[in-house]
């Protein structure tokens, strides 16, 4: 069905991709989740009967640029949901000259003196985990639709501080190592592809 909805979607839009994402399609079992990864195209298709869910995105140099993507979802072999994010977006670069250690290293000196308001509140003095809750790598875009890539390092507070922050994000760019956001949180950080 994945590969049905792919061929179709050719009739509507133009670039090499969709070919390469329907030849890619036709080696996906009915019954077995596969990864695959050919050329800028990386596939994973997760089957269990009759769901599923298949997220081609577009990859290069080792850095997957998961919003760059075709997503279909599938409930009782209907498509439920489909997000194609692969046009809408450029890629800026795909150095990677941050590593996770420096990219903690660099958001634990971009919170020293960091304060922010919630709400007329105005927190100036904060303490946190210097563990860090989670490092995550996640492309980002900077001031329009060209993806960079980016870690996201998140500590956890010491205690809830104005407008329920447990945590801090801090966004660094991996290309660069500036510092993109220091952000407050009362709330873990979830992507959608």
């Amino acid at each position: 069905a994945a590969k049905n909805v792919v061929d179709r979607l050719q009739n509507y839009e133009s670039g090499t991709q969709l070919a390469d994402m329907s030849r890619l399609m036709s080696l996906v079992s009915t019954s077995d989740s596969i990864e695959i990864k050919e050329g800028n195209i990386k596939l994973n298709a997760t089957i269990s009967g009759n769901d599923g869910e298949v997220l081609m995105q577009y990859t290069e140099n080792g850095v997957d640029f998961s919003v760059k993507s075709l997503e279909l979802v599938f409930k009782n072999g209907i498509l439920i949901d489909m997000i194609d994010g692969w046009n809408l977006f450029n890629i800026g670069t795909t150095h990677v000259g941050v590593s996770s250690e420096r990219a903690i290293s660099l958001a634990k000196n971009a919170l020293s003196g960091f304060q922010w308001a919630d709400n007329g509140v105005v927190v100036t003095s904060f303490q946190y985990n210097p563990e860090p809750a989670s490092v995550i790598f996640h492309p980002n875009t900077k001031s329009d639709l060209t993806l960079y890539p980016q870690w996201i390092v998140t500590f956890y507070l010491d205690k809830v501080y104005a407008g329920g922050a447990y945590m801090i994000s801090v966004s660094i760019w991996a290309d660069t190592g500036e510092v993109a956001s220091v952000t407050p949180r009362d709330s873990p950080i979830t992507f959608s592809t």
